[in-house]
C-alpha cells in the first residue's frame, strides 16, 4: 500500500498572538497554529525541554505511533488524544509500519491549568481514549479547517471555542467514567455496612470492600458522600439506633451491645452527637408524636 506524508498546516502571525493575549475574548484560550498530517510516515518530533510558549493538542483519526512525556512512553493508535504542557520533555512520532494520520493544534491561554483541572492532567492522566467520542474528531477537524479558511478573529474565536469543547467533552467523559466507578465500588460498600450494621468495621475493612487503597477510598467517598467512611458508618448504626428505640422497648445498654458498643456511655454520647438528645429523650419524644 503507498504510503503518503502530506502535511497541511497553518500558524497565526506573532503580532496576532499578540493582540489575543489581552483579547477578552481570547486571552483564555487561543490557538496558535494548527495541522493535519495525513499517513505521515516520516513524522517524528522531540522536544528535550518542551514547547516553551505552547501547549499540544494531538488526535489520531487513524493508524498508530508513539508518545513520550516526561518519563513516560506509549502507544497511540486511531482515537487517542494526548495533551502536551509547555516546558515539559515531550516527543511523538507515526509507525513505520502503520503511519498515523492526525490532527495537531498548539494553543495558549489562561484558563488552561483549570481545564486541565477538569480533565484529570493533575493524575497524569494525559493520554485519553476518545473512541466513543465521535465529536471530538469533528471538532479537531472543524478547527483546523477555519483556520486554513481565514486568520481573522471570529475565526480565532471559533476554532478556540472548539477546542474548548473537546476540553469539555474530555471533562465529562472523566467525570462520568469516575461516577460509574464510584457508584458501583460505593453500592458494595454500602452493602456491606447495611450487613454488618451490629458490629465495628475498620477502615480498611471498608476499603477493601471498593477495592481502593484506604486513602484513595477515603478521599472518594468523601467526595461522594460529604462524610468519612467511618463517619458513615456510624450515622448508619445510629439510625438503626433510633429505630430500635422507636420501636421495641430495649434497654439503651442492650441497643448499645447490639450495635456493637461496649461502653452504653460512649454510645450514649454519639447518640446524643448525631440527634442532639440522648437515646432516653429521642425515645420519649418519640413516643409523643
Amino acid at each position: 500500500m503507498t504510503t503518503y506524508d502530506i502535511m497541511h498546516g497553518f500558524g497565526l502571525p506573532g503580532a496576532d498572538l499578540d493582540r489575543y493575549k489581552n483579547d477578552v475574548l481570547l486571552k483564555n484560550l487561543h490557538i496558535c497554529s494548527t495541522g493535519h498530517y495525513i499517513r505521515a510516515r516520516s513524522h517524528d518530533t522531540t522536544r528535550a525541554q518542551g514547547h516553551e510558549k505552547d501547549d499540544i493538542i494531538l488526535y489520531c483519526i487513524s493508524g498508530k505511533g508513539w508518545y513520550a512525556h516526561l518519563d513516560h512512553r506509549a502507544e497511540m493508535k486511531r482515537g487517542d488524544l494526548i495533551i502536551l504542557p509547555r516546558q515539559e520533555y515531550h516527543g511523538y512520532g507515526s509507525s513505520q509500519d502503520a503511519p498515523w494520520s492526525i490532527y495537531y493544534a498548539h494553543y495558549r491561554g489562561l484558563s488552561l491549568e483549570r481545564w486541565y483541572e477538569h480533565i484529570g492532567l493533575q493524575a497524569g492522566q494525559h493520554l485519553i481514549n476518545c473512541t466513543s467520542l465521535r465529536r471530538v474528531h469533528q471538532l479537531m477537524e472543524e478547527m483546523h479547517q477555519t483556520y486554513l479558511s481565514g486568520t481573522d478573529e471570529h475565526s480565532a474565536v471559533y476554532a478556540a471555542t472548539c477546542l474548548q469543547q473537546v476540553f469539555a467533552l474530555l471533562a465529562q467523559k472523566r467525570h462520568y467514567s469516575r461516577a460509574e466507578e464510584q457508584n458501583i465500588s460505593f453500592e458494595q460498600v454500602h452493602q456491606f455496612m447495611h450487613e454488618h450494621i451490629y458490629e465495628q468495621l475498620s477502615l480498611q475493612e471498608l476499603a477493601e470492600q471498593s477495592g481502593f487503597s484506604v486513602t484513595h477510598f477515603s478521599r472518594l467517598f468523601h467526595e461522594q458522600c460529604g462524610l468519612s467512611p467511618i463517619d458513615y458508618f456510624i450515622r448508619l448504626k445510629m439510625h438503626q439506633a433510633a429505630e430500635l428505640l422507636h420501636h421495641t422497648d430495649l434497654h439503651v445498654h442492650t441497643i448499645a451491645n447490639t450495635l456493637g458498643y461496649e461502653d452504653p456511655y460512649y454510645f450514649s454520647r454519639i447518640f446524643k452527637k448525631v440527634y442532639g438528645q440522648s437515646p432516653k429523650k429521642h425515645r420519649s419524644l418519640a413516643r409523643l408524636v
